[in-house]
């Protein structure tokens, strides 16, 4: 049974990206082991860590529940479905696979996500590794596995009536009320999560246009600003011209009054030397000559 839920796992997801739990951080390996504990109906809370290797380091009373924790040893294969854990000798997170089944005594193959530097190779595929590094592996407990599996895409329609989707498959679990019920409160927490981002974007919008407006207003109290400082200087520079031209004239009459008080000077002068000359002129023939007569 356990091969056959992997093959379809590994059919959904191989070649492809898996996000399942913290967007801020995407496609890691613990995304790709909380989709398979998912799929096969074990609450990915149990193996729920900070750290990869954590998952078999520290492993919880819900990890002992679901799992039996096996140690790498130089005598243990993973078998198909058990989940791989590694040390941080792989890496200071450490690391977390799928066992295919496939493997021996010296390497094994696994279904990984996020294993090397590549776009391509971070993405899940196959990869064949060495017991390097491997703490152990856990083995799920399915004693109490469902008969049926069913894929159901939980959606809705929004005030505007636009179809949305969550963006990930819940495993309708025939038998298995509690379990479904708790999916149900996930999806109505994140339902509302998003009827309350829809919320908060209509009130965005508003904010926006309003700012808009308030942008249209200042840009047209500009163009009436602008109009205005252009009437003033075309009137500062009618007044420019203005006080040149009463400049020139004020210069012109300044010419012309100081050429009219040399014309009076000189008038002034020849009239004095006019006046002595006529009386010296009568007096030296009136009065001399009554003398001589």
């Amino acid at each position: 049974m356990v091969k056959d839920l992997f093959e379809q796992f590994f059919q959904e997801h191989d070649g492809e990206n898996v996000e399942f739990s913290d967007p801020s951080n995407l496609n890691q390996c613990m995304d790709l082991a909380f989709s398979w504990c998912d799929f096969i109906g074990i609450p990915y809370s149990s193996i729920r860590h900070l750290y990869a290797y954590q998952v078999f380091s520290e492993p919880t009373t819900d990890t002992k529940k679901y799992f039996k924790l096996i140690s790498n040893t130089s005598e243990g294969i993973p078998e198909c479905g058990d989940l791989v854990v590694f040390g941080q000798k792989v890496g200071a997170s450490g690391h977390i696979s799928i066992a295919n089944g496939i493997g021996d005594l010296k390497t094994f193959q696994s279904f990984d996500q996020n294993w090397g530097t590549t776009v391509k190779e971070k993405k899940c595929r196959i990869v064949t590794h060495t017991y390097t590094g491997v703490l152990g592996w856990l083995r799920p407990i399915l004693t109490n596995l469902p008969t049926a599996l069913k894929d159901t895409i939980i959606n809705w329609d929004d005030e505007e009536g636009n179809r949305h989707e969550v963006g990930w498959y819940v495993r309708e679990l025939f038998g298995e009320k509690e379990e479904k019920e708790k999916l149900a409160g996930e999806v109505a927490t994140w339902r509302g999560m998003y009827e309350t981002c829809q919320k908060d974007g209509s009130s965005l919008r508003q904010d926006v246009l309003l700012k808009t407006k308030e942008i249209y207003t200042l840009s047209d109290d500009k163009k009436s600003i602008v109009g205005q400082l252009d009437n003033a200087r075309e009137e500062l520079e009618g007044l420019r011209v203005k006080n040149e031209e009463l400049t020139r004239k004020i210069s012109n009459l300044g010419d012309t009054i100081q050429k009219l008080q040399t014309k009076m000077t000189v008038l002034e002068n020849s009239k004095e030397i006019t006046s002595k000359d006529i009386f010296n002129f009568i007096k030296s023939k009136f009065i001399g000559g009554g003398k001589n007569a």
